[in-house]
């Protein structure tokens, strides 16, 4: 059974709309959204380099005094509102967040990205074989 809401469209008007297809559409977008502000955080952990799933890339704001809003897509904000918010913090995997939570590990900078060269097995060689 498909079941119907009706939903405002502007001051005065209303409208009625399948209530699945407005909470797919919902779901999309906030998909979209979080896509677009993992791939302009540079698409992986700034600590780890972690990148295998993006529902696991959170969003660490670097100074809490300076945090208008959580960065869940669930808060109805702009694109350009969640992107002044992404400013503020730094991109890290569900661990890595815990860590520096918990205070196990430093947080990196707001803005900072992932280096594999710092990280790589050879970037600490002093030459081959």
């Amino acid at each position: 059974m498909v079941e119907f809401h009706r939903y405002r469209n502007g001051a005065a008007d209303y409208r009625w709309k399948c209530k699945r297809c407005v909470g797919e559409a919902v779901t999309r977008r906030h998909r979209k959204l979080k896509r677009l502000l993992v791939h302009e955080a540079g698409d992986r952990c700034a600590v780890c380099g972690y990148d295998r799933c993006m529902t696991s890339l959170q969003f660490h704001h670097v100074d809490r005094a300076l945090k208008s809003f959580s960065m869940t897509m669930a808060r109805g904000k702009s694109e350009a509102a969640y992107r002044e918010e992404a400013k503020k913090c730094v991109l890290v995997c569900a661990n890595c967040h815990g860590e520096i939570e918990a205070g196990l590990v430093e947080s990196p900078p707001s803005g900072h990205r992932f280096d594999e060269e710092l990280t790589s097995p050879s970037a600490g060689s002093a030459g081959g074989g």
